[in-house]
Parts: structure tokens; sequence; C-alpha cells
């Protein structure tokens, strides 16, 4: 048994090292090899339903490439396989959460694919067990947030929104203070293991900024959902993302990203779903009304809020 128990964790320990070599592929044959020889370990599920969604997530970008043609075999093979990994990460969890149910992180990340296939009641039944067992969750905070905001809950959608961005800003500060001892080594693992992880919770902090403006445009605070506004404008800069941010449409200040103006969000995918980073606090989902803002969509949803601020001279 004590051997068996050494395999599975020396199995764990090379997928976790894959994972955050963002090898993801190799990650998931180690998970899955970990899981083959211990089906009762609720961590070694949770590892595959990551590295599952990191899949996922790498081949739906290759699905998204090429939209002219949907008709393409290449395209329709990679939409097949993406959800099938999918599929394996929704499995995952639940088999980690029927053999944990306290695993916070498991909660949170089955919640972001609860919320993005839809189906918000079990989504916030699940951020909720989350914030249970890890108060300061930020991702669970933000998901949360937006399940309360689309509700109508405004005071709700602010406390938790709010405590996401403290949380956040708190974890950036300090990956932002060991990021120079990360450069001054000649470690270009942990370099990019700290840019990942820093542009994942710009992301989440973005799209928790994103909420709160929301709730101050609903309430006529034109003026505080500006300066937010401009945060989330912040993030374009301070990550390597490739020009794009993921907002929850339905969410979004103004009506120029709510559909009910003439311009749209620059793209959506479809049936995609969520990722939760390798530690599990950030979560950057794609999934159906979830679109890709691009800067020039936030800057005319700031261009909006600008205007109905200096009309209605409310702050």
């Amino acid at each position: 048994p004590h051997q068996a128990r050494d395999a599975v964790a020396c199995t764990l320990m090379r997928g976790a090292a894959y994972y955050h070599e963002g090898k993801f592929r190799d990650a998931l044959a180690h998970f899955a090899k970990a899981v083959d020889r211990d089906a009762k370990d609720a961590d070694a599920w949770f590892a595959l339903g990551a590295a599952s969604e990191k899949v996922a997530s790498s081949v739906a970008a290759l699905d998204d490439e090429d939209d002219d043609d949907e008709q393409q075999p290449s395209k329709q093979q990679a939409h097949a396989a993406a959800s099938s990994f999918r599929d394996d990460q929704i499995a995952a969890y639940e088999r980690c959460l029927a053999l944990d149910p306290r695993h916070a992180v498991a909660h949170a990340c089955y919640a972001a694919l609860l919320h993005a296939s839809g189906a918000v009641d079990a989504a916030e039944r699940e951020y909720r067990a989350a914030l249970v067992r890890a108060p300061d969750h930020a991702a669970a905070h933000a998901g949360l947030a937006e399940v309360c905001l689309s509700k109508g809950d405004t005071d709700a959608a602010h406390d938790h929104a709010t405590h996401a961005i403290g949380v956040l800003e708190a974890q950036l500060r300090t990956i932002h203070g060991v990021a120079p001892d990360h450069r001054g080594r000649d470690d270009e693992d942990c370099v990019a293991a700290t840019t990942s992880r820093g542009d994942e919770l710009h992301g989440l902090l973005a799209s928790a900024r994103w909420c709160l403006a929301c709730v101050h445009e609903r309430r006529g605070a034109y003026a505080e959902a500006v300066a937010l506004v401009k945060r989330v404008l912040d993030a374009f800069d301070e990550t390597t993302h490739d020009g794009a941010l993921l907002l929850r449409a339905g969410s979004s200040p103004s009506t120029t990203l709510r559909g009910e103006a003439a311009s749209a969000p620059s793209r959506e995918t479809d049936d995609a779903v969520a990722s939760a980073s390798g530690g599990g606090d950030a979560t950057t989902t794609r999934a159906p009304g979830r679109p890709l803002c691009s800067r020039e969509d936030v800057e005319r949803t700031l261009a909006h809020l600008e205007a109905m601020l200096r009309e209605t001279g409310v702050s």
C-alpha cells in the first residue's frame, strides 16, 4: 500500500511539473495514470480535471482560428475534441467532489463550468460551497458576483465583486514582489510561470471590476463606473494576452455591450467551458454569451458611460 501511494504521489508530481511548464497534454497523461493507479484519490481527479480544461482550451483556440470555413474537417475535429475534453473535465470534478466534498477549489472550478453552461442556480450552489470552505477564494467571489448581478441582486454583487478585487489586488502585489527575484535567476520556467499566473489574475481582476462597474451603472453612479472601466482598460497593458479579455455578457456596463446598440462585442465563442488556474484562484472562461472583448469594445463602453455622466451630471 505504501509503495502504491508513493507511486501515485510521484506520478502526480511529474504531472504537476509538466502542468507548470505549460505541457498540458503530458500533464494530462500523468494525471490519468495516477487516477488509474488510485481511483479514490480526490486530488488526482482534481488534477485530471484541471489538465483536461487546459487541453480543452488549447484545442478550442485551434477551433476558433478559421471561422470562415465551418466545413473544414480539421475544425470539426478540433471542436469534437474540445467537447470531449470538457466532458472529461466535468466528470473529473464530479468524481473529485464525490470523494472529497470539502475540496473548495474543485467546487469553484465545477461552479465555473456550470455557470458557463447556463446552469446558474447550480453554479451559485457550488460557488457558495467553495466560499464556505475558502472564504477568500477570488474566483468564487467573482463568479458569484456575476450570478447575483444576473438575478438583480446588486447589493450582493457589489459585495462579492469588491471582495474579489481586494483579494486579487493583494495577490498581484505579492507576485510583483517576487517577480524580480525570478528574473534575477537564470530560470525561464519560473519567469514564465510568474507571468502566466499574473495574466490569469489580471484577467480575473478585470472581470470583477467589469461586474462592479455594471453595479454602479445600474445604480446611476456613472463616475464610479467610468473609473472601473478605465481600470479594465489597464488590463490590456498589464498582461501578455493577445488583444482580448473575457467579460461576461449580460453583466456588462452600458447598452454598448448588452446588445442593445449597433456595436457589439468583437466575437463570441460557442459552448466552450471554463478554465481554472493551477492554483484554482483564477478562472478565464469561454462560454455562450461570454464574448472576447477587444480594447475597442471596452473603449466604446467607456465613451458611452462618459456620455451618460455628462448628460445626467450624476456621480
